[in-house]
């Protein structure tokens, strides 16, 4: 998550809404990126955005930018390595 303080309390609500508990660890972004992948985030991420040239802070949105964003930063196709 990229929201983490966020998020975290709102999935865990729709969780316990659902009366189940999550098959997976929340966790923010910092904790699963590469220090490489770090290094590149917010321009890669902003690339990607603007390619994708979609309003931000709609959940689906969002949640394809980050995917796409992490996918070029582990490959290491952002501009800035």
């Amino acid at each position: 998550s990229d929201g983490w303080e966020v998020d975290k309390s709102w999935l865990s609500q729709l969780f316990w809404a659902a009366g189940t508990t999550p098959r997976f660890q929340f966790s923010s972004l910092e904790f699963i990126l590469s220090n490489p992948q770090m290094e590149c985030w917010h321009m890669t991420k902003d690339e990607v955005i603007d390619k994708m040239q979609a309003q931000r802070h709609r959940a689906s949105v969002d949640a394809h930018i980050i995917q796409t964003t992490y996918m070029r930063t582990l490959r290491g196709y952002g501009k800035y390595k």
